[in-house]
């Protein structure tokens, strides 16, 4: 009798870190799903507006340009 409930207690916690366990997968995946979501969204606001690549290229090309006619209005210095 006293084996019987050892081994149903066993059971029973065997069960519970198992379902533990799948609650923990299930709530990785979920967090996982919620980063991709909100990657995605921040890559659609890059689409809607200039991106910070294209912004700093063209004004270092900008700058680059008014340094080799010598002067550089942002700076208003010789170069």
């Amino acid at each position: 009798m006293k084996r019987e409930l050892g081994e149903e207690r066993r059971g029973t916690e065997q069960e519970e870190e198992e379902e533990e366990e799948e609650e923990e997968e299930e709530e990785e995946e979920e967090e996982e799903e919620e980063e991709e979501e909100e990657e995605e969204e921040e890559e659609e606001k890059d689409m809607e507006s200039p991106s910070l690549f294209y912004h700093t290229f063209f004004r270092f090309f900008i700058a680059l340009h008014l340094s080799d006619s010598g002067t550089c209005r942002n700076l208003g210095k010789q170069v």
